[in-house]
């Protein structure tokens, strides 16, 4: 055979066949840069959705590991990932099926780090969250704490929150703001973060006591396809998530970090009772795992402020993917909006696999939700805790606070310090009437006092640098921390405190008694300084000097009384001088 036409051969066999392909050679990328290569299918599937697995072999400096793709539409298939180091990256594609433009391709890139410049315009760029070396708060991957102060946008996904294809600027308050406002709007306040329901495949029309319909995204996209019984949950629609793309992409480019629930509860008993479970549910759950997986996002296996079905249920579908996907490949977290809290609900992370912080939340309206708190922060192992939805502005639920009202701006205050110096260092969730449904009432509620408050605890908890990360929670070192009162937003006082005395961050509700602080340092003098967390304030400042049995008698509060009229936050801190 002449040279010539065994070459053409070869290279016949070599294209149609399966031989390597190389793409995307000498790109350059930042590091925690979502990246993304895209693949063309060759054959048709009946079903791309469930019979197709696709993946590449990621390797780069300190980094070995599969990374899997999802199903785009048509015959596109997607794989997003992210560097963690700088330097050389190299990849390799793979799938379940015999198909020449999935498998086989490789690619190659260079990762560089961002500047500190850069850093400090998104934090973001400091990579992936995780938990801290005590396992109580949050940092980003170069060591960083953050503090996560999200909101509740459960509908932000579809059309709810209307997502603007050009950036202007529509005032929040007016009919016409949409998404991209409210980032805006709520990243000048402080926060950097929002709880999302990624789709609500069965809410074909209306749904009571959320308003009507409207769950498809701006294009009228649903997340599944639909048919005479309702949603065929093996059957989804990627146009809708390519709409979600746009929104996530988005709240990462302005710092925040989304909190992504798979489904709402009340579609468990649906889904289990007429597709194959636990497979099915789990597929879904490892779509959006994977379709994010080069954001910084929060994951989460479902919205379960209710028990649809059992925690063996739900550990079955989320444990799977940690067990047979070695999930998460990037660090990513995940926890869930629990009925109480995750510790309970799901159990801890020898059984739960798939948790990696804790919530806390959707029990209690008031400041008993917290007891859990310090239990859940003492636990062997521990992780991080989220307290989330712990108290809604105009919700009424358990008080007549009116929306946007004194009242109920105190009790979201409550809900914040009081959780966050119960232990829960990690995060907390804000929420508000009208904004957790995405009605017509939204835009207006986005102004309300209580949101703004809300980005005076980063002023308070970082006063002391990070120091608030390596402080346990101690409410029993003040005498009294707790009075008899009908109203469970009153008369409770929280302490957190160093293990060696030197820093105590307090907080009091309404109807506190001037306590007595014990276990001080003998002798010594510390100076108290008063924070206001209605407006941020540090006020009253002096310098008392404890006994020589370790007691420190508080003097009066800011405003010259012994019971507390208001809320205040106080830090003591051992005097140097």
């Amino acid at each position: 055979m002449e040279p010539k036409l065994f070459f053409q051969i070869t290279l016949f066999y070599v294209l149609f066949f399966g031989g390597c392909q190389t793409l995307n050679q000498n790109t350059q990328h930042h590091v925690w840069e979502k990246i993304e290569i895209e693949f063309e299918s060759k054959n048709s599937y009946k079903n791309p959705y469930t019979d197709v697995e696709i993946w590449i072999d990621l390797k780069g400096p300190g980094f070995e590991k599969r990374c899997y793709g999802f199903w785009d539409g048509e015959n596109i298939w997607k794989v997003r990932i992210m560097a963690v180091n700088p330097g050389e990256w190299t990849w390799v594609s793979g799938s379940n099926q015999k198909d020449w433009g999935l498998n086989n391709k490789k690619g190659t890139f260079k990762a560089i780090e961002w500047t500190e410049h850069e850093k400090v315009e998104n934090p973001l760029r400091r990579g992936m969250v995780k938990a801290d070396k005590k396992g109580h708060s949050f940092e980003y991957a170069d060591g960083t704490s953050m503090f996560w102060l999200a909101d509740t946008w459960w509908p932000c996904m579809t059309q709810r929150y209307y997502w603007h294809e050009d950036d202007s600027i529509r005032e929040v308050g007016s009919k016409d703001a949409g998404f991209k406002d409210y980032v805006r709007f709520r990243k000048e306040q402080g926060y950097n973060g929002c709880m999302v329901i990624a789709a609500f495949p069965n809410w074909l029309t209306n749904k009571d006591g959320w308003g009507g319909g409207g769950w498809e995204d701006e294009a009228g996209n649903w997340s599944f396809e639909l048919n005479k019984n309702g949603p065929d949950l093996d059957r989804l629609n990627p146009e809708y998530f390519k709409s979600m793309d746009k929104k996530v992409d988005y709240l990462n480019a302005h710092g925040f970090i989304p909190f992504i629930e798979a489904s709402r509860r009340d579609i468990a008993d649906f889904w289990k009772e007429n597709f194959e479970w636990p497979e099915s549910y789990a597929r879904y759950v490892r779509y959006l795992y994977f379709r994010y997986q080069g954001n910084i996002v929060f994951n989460s296996p479902i919205h379960l402020d209710a028990r649809a079905l059992t925690k063996e249920d739900w550990n079955q579908v989320a444990n799977s993917i940690i067990d047979d996907y070695k999930w998460p490949t990037f660090g990513h977290m995940a926890s869930a909006n629990p009925p109480g809290n995750t510790f309970y609900t799901f159990g801890h992370t020898d059984e739960a696999r798939w948790l990696s912080f804790h919530g806390v939340g959707n029990k209690s309206r008031d400041h008993h939700l917290f007891e859990a708190v310090p239990k859940i922060f003492r636990l062997k192992n521990p992780v991080p805790i989220v307290v989330n939805e712990p108290y809604y502005d105009g919700l009424k639920w358990g008080n007549n606070a009116d929306l946007g009202s004194d009242l109920a701006a105190y009790y979201c205050r409550v809900a914040l310090y009081g959780s966050v110096l119960s232990g829960a260092l990690a995060g907390h969730v804000y929420g508000a009437d009208n904004i957790w449904r995405g009605n017509e009432h939204t835009s207006e509620t986005f102004l309300i006092q209580s949101a703004e408050q809300m980005k005076y605890i980063n002023d308070f908890l970082f006063s002391e640098g990070d120091s608030y990360i390596d402080l346990v929670e101690a409410k029993q070192l003040l005498k009294p921390h707790q009075t008899s009162n009908p109203d469970n937003n009153m008369g409770w006082s929280y302490c957190l405190s160093s293990e060696n005395s030197d820093l105590y961050f307090l907080y009091f509700e309404q109807g506190c008694q001037k306590p007595v602080l014990s276990k001080t340092k003998k002798a010594a003098k510390y100076i108290f300084e008063w924070f206001n967390p209605e407006n941020g304030q540090w006020s009253k400042s002096e310098k008392l000097i404890s006994s020589n049995q370790g007691f420190i008698e508080f003097p009066d509060f800011p405003n010259g009384e012994t019971i507390s009229t208001k809320d205040w936050a106080l830090k003591i801190k051992l005097s140097k001088n």
